[in-house]
């Protein structure tokens, strides 16, 4: 059971990963099997899986590494558009309307709107892409009234509007319930968390397409790559 699974490496394989002694590199052996697995279940490559803290961390990688990265990397002369939906768990939503009062922004920031039923109509969605959007980040299944949105559609939609524009998708809600393929969904980033199919509490994954970069939340060692 997970419980057993859990005790063991709490009182057996207790160290630390980064480590050079014994018990690290077998605590080390045992990170990478399970990114192993979170990789075959989501179907994408294990080096493009990143072990966070549950989704919250995750989605704030995803969204804040990416526009750190941006904000360092990239191109500063152009208003840049973000976009994401009204309904989204309050880990995406705050970080957008955070971003949407800072002074001095340099973003314009889309919070679209869904049905009576809780999707998003694709024609708006489309029409609110320009050539300066960025980041899309929406939702897989909605954790409140269950909507599952079209996003294997709406990534189509968004790369043929502008193919530069990355999409993250938080499909915490969504795993070990329906299908999540990233490869079919053909998303740029992908969040999901362990205690949603009965694992431990305070873990999750953000999944990276390889080629795409986000610049860290935090700075110490070089876990996760750093």
């Amino acid at each position: 059971s997970i419980g057993r699974i859990i005790n063991k490496y709490g009182k057996l394989l207790y160290g630390n990963p980064s480590s050079p002694y014994k018990i690290g590199k077998i605590s080390r052996m045992e990170v990478e099997k399970s990114r192993e697995k979170v990789a075959r279940i989501i179907n994408c490559r294990k080096d493009e899986v990143y072990f966070t803290s549950g989704g919250t961390e995750s989605n704030n990688l995803a969204i804040q590494g990416l526009l750190n990265y941006l904000r360092k990397f990239g191109k500063t002369d152009t208003r840049k558009r973000i976009i994401t939906t009204k309904i989204e768990h309050l880990s995406v939503l705050n970080v957008f309307k955070e971003i949407s009062r800072e002074e001095n922004r340099n973003y314009d920031v889309v919070f679209l709107p869904v049905d009576e039923f809780g999707f998003v109509k694709l024609g708006k969605f489309k029409s609110s892409i320009d050539s300066n959007t960025v980041l899309i980040s929406i939702m897989l299944a909605n954790n409140e009234v269950g909507s599952i949105q079209s996003i294997k559609e709406m990534v189509k939609i968004a790369k043929s509007k502008n193919k530069n524009t990355m999409f993250h998708c938080d499909a915490v809600q969504g795993l070990g319930k329906i299908r999540v393929d990233v490869k079919d969904l053909e998303v740029d980033m992908l969040s999901i968390s362990s205690h949603k199919i009965y694992g431990p509490k305070g873990v999750g994954a953000l999944y990276v397409k390889k080629g795409v970069n986000i610049y860290p939340l935090f700075f110490g060692g070089y876990q996760e790559k750093g």
